[in-house]
């Protein structure tokens, strides 16, 4: 009788867990996965994020690798900041130093994003070098800040998707910079990569920071800040961030010798592409659009950032399969050519 009332708890206590288990909050993070189809046509190879009609590493619409000045924020290796003694101008700094560009490691290239008024669905991809570990400059690792997003086209923003998290993010006791004033970042703000946290002021915000970034330049601070959200506690969507990395000549995969001083010999080249998927909250009753939104996001050091964004059309998966098409069309060319 009693190893019957023994049982029949243990089923009661399982059940319990599992309804707590079902109730918590998945914890969130970086997830490697696939989110570019490379396929070939009669122009070449081509690279496009899934689910849009942007081809990277291309000079087309939306996409252009090329181009100097404060329009050509969304390119190849541009910047809409002019850094002091940074040569060329408008590039991510410290610029290039002989046959070394930096540029690239720290390089936001281009931020897109789609929204589905029906069910909340907003997309947010973007493009850079940097990887989730970050790049390495005078001995210090430096990050992609959170994506934040605003709404209402005032000068604050509503949310913050967060693109770094306990791993490999920053750790407690981590000197960071809030608008120009020296402080820690505590245990409190560690998150999860890939979710959507709801932000209330300016004052919920950190900008810039590091030994040797542009954290002690209040003019640069005035152009790029912030850089990630301060205790984001209000989590109002979950979900993974999820990346791939592409490597390739395509795009202009370079193995440095040398750097600037501070900066390590960079290796092999990747860019990378991150996506964030989440429900905006109360989307019922807020009557977005995709045309109501807007995008901030900076590397922590300072040395480059993106202002605004760039809407793309979800592309129907028989878009998707129609590139398959054309890449076994070319396969079987070439066999038949053999």
């Amino acid at each position: 009788m009693n190893s019957f009332k023994g049982l029949v708890a243990m089923k009661k206590c399982l059940a319990i867990m599992l309804v707590l288990a079902a109730a918590a909050p998945a914890m969130a993070t970086f997830s490697s996965t696939t989110l570019v189809t490379e396929y070939t046509d009669g122009a070449g190879m081509h690279w496009r994020i899934n689910g849009t009609d942007v081809d990277l590493f291309e000079p087309t619409a939306p996409y252009n690798p090329s181009g100097v000045g404060t329009d050509y924020w969304s390119n190849n290796n541009m910047c809409p900041v002019d850094y002091p003694n940074v040569s060329p101008i408008y590039v991510p700094s410290p610029g290039t130093y002989g046959d070394y560009s930096l540029a690239e490691h720290s390089d936001l290239e281009g931020l897109f994003y789609s929204y589905n008024s029906n069910n909340g669905g907003l997309k947010v991809w973007l493009v850079t070098s940097a990887g989730p570990n970050g790049f390495l400059g005078f001995d210090n690792y430096y990050h992609v800040g959170d994506v934040f997003v605003n709404t209402d086209g005032d000068d604050a923003f509503e949310y913050a998707l967060l693109s770094f998290g306990t791993k490999p993010g920053l750790t407690a006791g981590h000197y960071v910079w809030r608008d120009g004033y020296g402080n820690y970042w505590g245990t409190s703000n560690l998150r999860s990569a890939g979710d959507l946290a709801a932000i209330d002021s300016d004052s919920d915000l950190h900008g810039i920071n590091g030994p040797n970034s542009w954290a002690g330049s209040s003019s640069i601070r005035g152009l790029i800040d912030p850089w990630a959200a301060n205790h984001p506690d209000d989590i109002v969507y979950s979900s993974d961030l999820l990346y791939q990395e592409i490597t390739g000549a395509a795009i202009n995969e370079r193995d440095f010798a040398s750097g600037p001083p501070g900066y390590p010999p960079s290796g092999t080249h990747s860019t990378f592409v991150y996506l964030w998927d989440v429900i905006m909250p109360d989307w019922e009753t807020s009557g977005l659009t995709m045309g109501d939104f807007s995008f901030h996001v900076a590397q922590q050091c300072g040395n480059d950032v993106l202002d605004g964004g760039t809407p793309v059309m979800p592309v129907p998966s028989s878009a998707l399969l129609g590139l398959f098409g054309l890449a076994l069309a070319a396969l079987s060319k070439r066999k038949i050519a053999a």
